[in-house]
């Protein structure tokens, strides 16, 4: 399947230019790893219903060049197929700010990792008025800085008489992708669905409520939409499963959030820390599963010091499924070995302020947090002697 559609190379424009058809639902994608090209090449696989612009650094030449080639026979039936952006691809804000045919997008979908700085490196208008900013991306407490730079005010001030100009939807995503050249991605074992949530979230409702969590590998099925499901996440649920996503309407989406903090609080921290797999670090024994468990308690007892309701024992379910699957390197252990900075600040350090806040004991991720900060730092200079100014679209 090969979109026909030309690529733009930053601000220079060579393909697609002028006004839009009405018709046409404009996304801008900013950050194109693994995740932001199979949602880039699910758009673009209806390119009679979207206008698709990508944002991209460390793979820009290659996406303006040869555009998305990616394969997912199983699930998306695509074998080398290739898919190239009717609305181009630009690496910064300020080319496409400038491009010919530049105008506000109704979908912003945000790919890259969450970084505390993140938020304020979007220009505020780059969003139409009621349009939509998805987060697909890891760790907790990384919502409210968006919202407040979009809207101007704290989501607790959101009232029926007080919405915002931008809403935001939040996202937790499982999925297997990896991109082993640049502009070359693969989509494995067939996974992809996405929790969505509108963000604030009202409480989760009490009847949905249980005792135990399922395996990691046993996932919440989508509530139905109906007519009490928010205009803009009804919006962003239908418009997923119109391009053939798997999007699901949780119970609750902070629960999904931090249940899969549980995880990268956990074994990402820990492999990141000690250069092992998952297996291998396992294989040290009772000693650290010891200290797993009590990361994962830590974990879940700000979760609901903060008010997100929790299953129990996650931490347990966390290693059990550890020792059932195959070991593996996730991804903060990927990026030490890549020389890249870590998102140590929504896995570890948004757990650590909050639980502080809330005057809960989080002694074992604080150690961890101020092991895997000291380690940043240096990939953070060697960033920053390389001349780049953000690590965040790599």
């Amino acid at each position: 399947m090969v979109a026909s559609s030309a690529v733009q190379n930053g601000s220079k424009t060579n393909g697609t230019s002028g006004v839009l058809p009405d018709k046409k639902t404009r996304v801008l994608i900013y950050g194109v790893g693994a995740v932001g090209a199979i949602y880039a090449s699910l758009f673009l696989a209806h390119p009679e219903k979207y206008h698709v612009t990508l944002l991209a650094r460390s793979n820009h030449t290659a996406l303006s060049t040869n555009g998305i080639t990616i394969t997912s026979v199983g699930r998306f039936g695509w074998n080398n197929s290739v898919f190239r952006p009717n609305g181009g691809v630009y690496d910064s804000f300020d080319s496409l700010k400038n491009s010919a045919d530049y105008q506000p997008y109704d979908i912003l979908l945000i790919t890259t990792k969450w970084q505390p700085y993140l938020a304020a490196s979007v220009p505020k208008d780059v969003v139409k008025d009621d349009g939509l900013c998805v987060l697909i991306q890891n760790g907790v407490g990384i919502e409210e800085s968006f919202f407040q730079h979009f809207n101007g005010f704290p989501s607790t001030e959101v009232t029926a008489d007080h919405q915002p100009r931008v809403h935001l939807i939040s996202g937790v995503i499982y999925i297997i992708a990896s991109q082993p050249s640049p502009g070359v991605f693969l989509h494995g074992a067939d996974r992809e669905f996405i929790y969505f949530g509108l963000y604030p979230e009202p409480p989760m409702d009490p009847k949905h409520w249980g005792d135990e969590v399922p395996p990691s590998d046993t996932y919440i099925p989508s509530l139905p939409l109906t007519e009490s499901t928010p205009e803009p996440l009804r919006r962003a649920i239908e418009t997923f499963l119109s391009i053939g996503s798997d999007a699901r309407l949780p119970p609750s989406l902070q629960t999904e959030r931090w249940r899969k903090c549980v995880w990268n609080g956990t074994f990402n921290v820990m492999c990141a820390l000690t250069g092992l797999d998952s297996k291998g670090v396992l294989a040290q024994g009772p000693s650290m599963e010891s200290t797993l468990r009590r990361l994962g308690k830590e974990i879940e007892v700000v979760a609901k010091a903060i008010g997100v309701h929790t299953y129990d024992a996650v931490e347990e379910a966390v290693i059990n499924d550890a020792r059932r699957l195959p070991g593996f390197e996730p991804s903060m252990l990927q990026d030490v070995r890549a020389g890249r900075e870590m998102e140590v600040e929504g896995f570890c350090g948004n757990v650590v302020r909050l639980g502080k806040g809330k005057g809960v004991e989080v002694g074992v991720m604080e150690s961890m947090y101020v092991l895997l900060t000291a380690m940043n730092q240096k990939f953070i200079e060697k960033r920053k002697q390389s001349g780049l100014q953000s690590p965040v679209l790599n």
